[in-house]
C-alpha cells in the first residue's frame, strides 16, 4: 500500500465525524476535498515531489490518484508518474477508500473501512486487518490544511511505525479547477531551411503526444491563420515551473521557432476528465 494513498481518506473522514449522525452523508457536501495535496517529507529528495489529487465523481464517489514530478534533472524535461488510481466511495452510510497501487497487490484493489476513535479528539482510525501493511493508519488534524498520519503493520514479521506530514496546494476555486493556459507565439529565429524546420516540427509534434501521454498536457492545437500567434496549451500542472520545464523540452522552442506565455487558467472540475 502506497503510504501516500491515504490523505484522501484522512481528510474526507474528519468531515463526516463531524456530521450529525440524523443528517444523510454525501460525498457532495465534502467537495473541498477536491484538489492537490502534497507530501512534506522529512528528508526530501532534491528534485522530487509528490502529490495526491482528488476531484468529485457524483454525490457518493471522489476520485484520485497519487503522482510524483521529479524534476531531479536540468538537462531533460521532469517525469510525472502515476503510482496509484483512488476511489473514495460512500456505500451504506460506510465510507470506503479503494486504491489500486501499480506495482503491489496484483494491481488489485484493496479497500479500507472507516472507524471512528472516540479516545482523542480529532484523532481517527482506518483498518484492513487482512492487509499487512499498514493495518491501522491513525492521523490527528493540524490546522485548517495540515494533517499529520500515522501508520502501523507488520512487514515481514516486523512490526512498524511511521508518521507523514501532508500540506494542501490550492489549486481548486469553488467549482473550477486551475490549469496554465499557454500561449505559443513565433519565436525570434525561424530562419531554418526547409528541412530543418520539418525535423524540428516532427519532434514538436513527438514531444506533445509524449505530455499528452504522461497526462500532463491536456488540450494542444495550432491557430489556423499564419499570424504571431501560432497555438495554445493547456497544461496540468501544480506550478509555473513545472510547465516552464515541460515548454523547455520541446525542440521548436529550444530552436527558437517559438516562444511562448504561461497564464495560470481555471476551467470546470470535470472538463479534462
Amino acid at each position: 500500500m502506497n503510504l501516500k494513498s491515504f490523505l484522501g481518506i484522512l481528510l474526507f473522514s474528519s468531515s463526516i465525524l463531524t456530521t450529525e449522525a440524523q443528517s444523510p452523508v454525501s460525498v457532495d457536501s465534502f467537495a473541498w476535498l477536491t484538489g492537490v495535496w502534497e507530501l512534506m517529507p522529512a528528508e526530501p529528495v532534491p528534485g522530487e515531489r509528490v502529490f495526491e489529487e482528488w476531484s468529485l465523481l457524483n454525490d457518493n464517489t471522489l476520485l484520485g490518484k497519487s503522482f510524483s514530478v521529479n524534476q531531479r534533472y536540468t538537462d531533460i524535461p521532469p517525469d510525472t508518474l502515476v503510482s496509484e488510481n483512488l476511489v473514495l466511495s460512500l456505500e451504506d452510510n460506510d465510507v470506503y477508500y479503494t486504491p489500486t497501487v501499480y506495482g503491489q497487490n496484483g494491481d488489485e484493489p484493496i479497500p479500507f473501512k472507516m472507524e471512528a476513535t472516540a479516545e482523542t479528539p480529532g484523532s481517527y482510525t482506518f483498518k484492513n486487518e487482512e492487509h499487512d501493511f499498514p493495518k491501522q493508519i491513525i492521523y490527528r488534524t493540524v490546522g485548517k490544511d495540515s494533517l499529520v498520519v500515522s501508520l502501523s503493520g507488520t512487514t515481514e514479521g516486523t512490526e512498524m511505525e511511521q508518521e507523514f506530514h501532508y500540506k494542501k496546494r490550492e489549486t481548486y476555486i469553488g467549482d473550477l479547477k486551475q490549469y496554465f493556459f499557454v500561449m505559443l507565439t513565433k519565436g525570434a529565429n525561424r530562419e531554418q531551411d526547409a528541412a530543418t524546420a520539418a525535423e524540428i516540427q516532427a519532434g514538436h509534434l513527438a514531444n506533445i503526444q509524449r505530455l499528452s501521454e504522461a497526462g500532463v498536457l491536456k488540450l494542444a492545437g495550432p491557430f489556423l491563420e499564419d499570424g504571431d500567434w501560432r497555438g495554445v496549451f493547456v497544461f496540468n500542472c501544480v506550478t509555473k515551473e513545472e510547465v516552464e520545464a515541460h515548454l523547455q523540452s520541446d525542440p521548436a522552442v529550444q530552436a527558437g521557432r517559438l516562444s511562448y506565455s504561461i497564464l495560470p487558467w481555471a476551467t470546470g472540475i470535470n472538463v479534462f476528465r
